[in-house]
């Protein structure tokens, strides 16, 4: 026989003669019952942190081998249950082996919806929230969004890739390029590649600085977009307007090579820029490039500086 005893903060298990038989911190007890339904059920005593018995005996007793500490039998288990469950704190309602009575009025095998449980400080993420996000998400200034799977959209940012001009070519010198040929015959100043990976509709622009040392003949210049199939050209002819004042010594370019140096004989820089809209195929290369020539020989035709820039459109979604 042994008798429940609470001591303190913790729970005792006395022999008949009150010497103790085991010890353990009430805050650390719990207990289950076996045979609920024989006439001498089964309690067996257990720590939630370490173990209960010491010396490796038993903690688990029948009913009828269990006493209060003054010694008096238990009559039934529920009232075992009762008394553990005051002595180590536990919520009566709940049963001493902390099962539950039931979950928002429902007992048995319970499931619940968003609808019986409120929302707390975390809250339910709802239809309309998600709309609410798609339309942010697509009212992103310039971005793409390939929503065919809702699940998983892709959004695109608008491509931008730009070129300015430097010195590239062997024994080039000066970044000013000119061209001394006439009738003409066009050397390339400036090339941008592009492998396009999105199809759609972009704006492809040249900005460029030139001077001419003559009058009344014309300067010409073109934007040429290829993709190594079909070269599309926008050209321009530009008259000067002043063929005076201090020039610099600039690189000729013939051929596509350096073939010296010539004086530019004007102070006149001109600006240009002009855009083309185009539409750019996926998996397809381009190549854009700036090239400039003179009607007349000998006319100090050139280029100081230019900037090459693709930049995909934004789609209307």
């Amino acid at each position: 026989m042994k008798k429940l005893v609470i001591k303190g903060n913790f729970f005792l298990l006395l022999n008949q003669d009150d010497t103790e038989f085991t010890r353990h911190p009430k805050s650390d007890t719990n207990f289950q019952i076996y045979d609920e339904s024989s006439a001498d059920p089964i309690f067996n005593f257990y720590g939630l942190t370490k173990d209960f018995a010491k010396n490796s005996e038993t903690a688990s007793f029948k009913i009828s081998e269990l006493t209060d500490e003054n010694g008096a039998p238990y009559p039934d288990a529920e009232t075992l249950v009762t008394a553990l469950d005051s002595s180590l704190g536990f919520n009566p309602a709940s049963g001493g082996s902390g099962a539950v009575d039931s979950v928002n009025g429902k007992t048995g095998d319970v499931t619940l919806n968003t609808d019986e449980i409120p929302e707390g400080n975390n809250k339910y993420f709802s239809q309309s929230n998600q709309n609410d996000l798609d339309s942010k998400v697509q009212s992103v200034s310039g971005a793409y969004v390939d929503d065919s799977d809702p699940k998983n959209p892709i959004i695109n940012l608008p491509k931008y890739v730009s070129l300015q001009a430097g010195i590239t070519r062997p024994n080039q010198t000066t970044i000013p390029l000119a061209n001394q040929q006439g009738n003409s015959n066009y050397e390339e100043y400036l090339k941008l590649s592009y492998p396009c990976t999105v199809t759609d509709n972009y704006q492809v622009s040249i900005a460029f600085q030139w001077s001419a040392n003559t009058a009344n003949t014309n300067a010409k210049f073109r934007l040429v977009l290829t993709d190594g199939t079909v070269t599309q050209f926008q050209e321009v002819r530009i008259e000067a307007k002043d063929i005076g004042g201090q020039g610099q010594d600039v690189d000729v370019l013939e051929n596509g090579v350096i073939v010296g140096q010539v004086d530019t004989n004007t102070d006149i820089i001109l600006q240009e820029y002009f855009p083309v809209d185009a539409i750019l195929e996926a998996g397809k290369n381009y190549d854009v490039s700036l090239e400039f020539g003179h009607e007349s020989a000998g006319s100090e035709i050139t280029v100081y500086s230019s900037t090459i820039r693709i930049e995909q459109k934004t789609i209307n979604i």
